[in-house]
């Protein structure tokens, strides 16, 4: 199945949250501890594990839900798990659906299968700075429900998608190029 970026509430006593060291480590460590207590305020008192990429054990990765705070060149965990998520993160960007992102204060929450265990959903808060991902946090919100990447422009309106599977998508472009090229 596919998760969406809340599928961890459903259990919240098997999520971990993973923050990045590779890079703006600081930023990234205050926003999982700001991401821990906005959940332990929303779920009955319930305070989430926080530990850094770099102490985090193939058990507690395989066995958890997972909320990744950084993007791939932050946090060490994301960048493993890059190819769980519904899009391309570049050097400093992101691609959903066709539309690139490349503005420092951009963000984007992702959710994916867990790759150690389909048991388990991962979830990345990956802003394109440390400033972008502490503030994406606080705009997860119980609205989120049932949205599988939720984009976080520099400008502009959050927009919240659902992404279909590469095998789901037929490109007509593509498809005219290709039939205009056999008759030739």
């Amino acid at each position: 199945g596919r998760f969406d970026v809340l599928a961890f509430t459903e259990n919240i006593e098997e999520t971990l949250i993973v923050y990045g060291t590779a890079d703006d480590e600081a930023g990234n460590r205050d926003a999982a501890e700001l991401l821990q207590e906005k959940i332990r305020t929303a779920h009955a008192n319930f305070d989430l594990p926080v530990v850094s990429d770099s102490a985090a054990t193939e058990e507690q990765l395989r066995n958890h839900h997972l909320i990744l705070v950084g993007g791939p060149s932050a946090n060490r965990v994301t960048q493993r798990f890059r190819d769980a998520f519904p899009l391309k993160f570049g050097e400093q960007s992101f691609e959903v659906c066709g539309e690139v992102y490349a503005h420092y204060r951009s963000a984007v929450v992702a959710a994916g299968t867990n790759p150690l265990n389909p048991r388990f959903s991962v979830t990345t808060v990956a802003g394109l700075s440390a400033l972008a991902t502490y503030r994406t946090v606080s705009k997860l919100g119980y609205d989120d429900f049932g949205v599988e990447v939720k984009v976080l422009p520099h400008s502009g309106r959050a927009k919240k998608l659902i992404v279909p599977p590469p095998e789901l998508i037929y490109d007509f472009q593509e498809s005219q190029r290709v039939s205009k090229a056999g008759t030739e």
